[in-house]
């Protein structure tokens, strides 16, 4: 009898977990159908910097500060299969190893129920959308590169710490530089740190890591002969000169503003109001000027909701952990995940809401009037 129990408790166990796995493939497909996934736009740029860097060909006439994300393009020339099928394919792949790595980073954290639930949090919230809009674009090396730094951090090995932000400096040092201090103040505010560590120095050894990766990219397109200027990031500063764009960019924002708002978290704006309400923080006030700063420089640029989520990435993972150990009822956890299913993630490009599956132009149809509410006319 006893031994029958013991048999239906492991059966009960396992098919638990494996519902929950489904469940998580289920997450995939789901917002593969709701967001309508896509291939990057300038996909044939990318595949002329696959080809050739670091050097840039002389009669390529397009941006070049791709160039400066350059680890799809090393590894696509390593594995010497070429095409576009092939390139896609690889970043798919990257793409899928990073939320792996990710989702066992959140078991580790939270154990295996809540920590697949963590990932499908992740999942179904607008990096999931960001990733399936813009198939082929760099991003995926640099969610593999995230996804690595949150192992080194959980191990709280300095040097490995160090090297990983030295890869993700050489893949995009733009980001990191914000996401770094955006995760530092995250970590301090949470106390998500370990004893024998602090937030400042975690924060100056991922910085100095992050400033050597970039210095020898530097290095490398230098002795190529490449120039890919300021970086995307940097760059919206310096545009700050530039009335026409500064004009455009601020207009972009706010004839959005709603929707853009609604962008950054979209279903997990529920998660985020729990913690900031329900979490007992003494410093509440600095992570969110720390997110409403991020989320003011997303909003200078042009890949705007994909900018935030990118940025934000080791932060929010942090923000799920927090939520499932301290904030939450296991009721809460339900409403949480029920709303990121049922809630449509918004993506916004420049000034335009990107097609989504079976939503198309809602959302543009319904905020078109926005700049009447500011009294805005389009910049000349």
């Amino acid at each position: 009898m006893r031994g029958s129990r013991e048999r239906s408790g492991i059966f009960r166990f396992w098919g638990s977990i494996g519902l929950q796995g489904l469940a998580v493939v289920a997450s995939v497909f789901w917002v593969v159908f709701r967001s309508g996934a896509g291939l990057f736009e300038s996909l044939p740029d990318e595949m002329v910097a696959a080809d050739n860097w670091p050097s840039v060909p002389a009669t390529y006439e397009g941006a070049t500060y791709r160039w400066g994300n350059p680890f799809g393009y090393i590894v696509y020339q390593i594995l010497d299969t070429p095409g576009q099928s092939a390139f896609v394919l690889q970043q798919v792949t990257v793409i899928i190893f990073a939320l792996v790595i990710t989702a066992w980073f959140l078991v580790k954290q939270l154990g295996l129920s809540n920590g697949l639930s963590g990932i499908r949090l992740i999942i179904l919230g607008p990096l999931g959308a960001v990733l399936v809009v813009w198939l082929g674009i760099y991003d995926g090396y640099s969610l593999l590169l995230w996804s690595l730094f949150l192992i080194a951090f959980f191990y709280a090995n300095r040097l490995l710490l160090f090297t990983v932000s030295a890869f993700v400096g050489f893949q995009h040092f733009d980001q990191a530089v914000f996401a770094i201090i955006l995760f530092c103040v995250t970590t301090y505010v949470l106390g998500f740190i370990k004893k024998g560590q602090t937030a400042t120095f975690i924060g100056l050894l991922a910085l100095s890591g992050a400033f050597i990766g970039k210095i020898i990219q530097g290095l490398i397109l230098m002795h190529a002969g490449t120039n890919v200027g300021t970086g995307s990031f940097f760059r919206i500063f310096g545009h700050a000169t530039n009335a026409t764009y500064g004009q455009i960019e601020i207009y972009n924002a706010l004839i959005w503003l709603p929707a853009l708002i609604w962008s950054a978290f979209a279903g997990l704006w529920l998660l985020v109001l729990y913690i900031f309400l329900k979490g007992n923080l003494r410093r509440s006030w600095l992570l969110a000027i720390a997110l409403a700063g991020v989320f003011a420089i997303s909003a200078r640029t042009g890949d705007k909701t994909r900018v935030f989520a990118m940025i934000t990435f080791i932060s929010l993972v942090v923000l799920i952990v927090y939520f499932m150990k301290n904030v939450a009822k296991p009721s809460d956890k339900k409403i949480v995940e029920l709303m990121v299913w049922v809630s449509l993630p918004v993506v916004i490009f420049a000034d335009v809401v990107l097609p989504f599956g079976w939503r198309g132009s809602l959302l543009e149809e319904n905020f078109v009037f926005l700049p009447g509410w500011f009294g805005l006319s389009p910049p000349p």
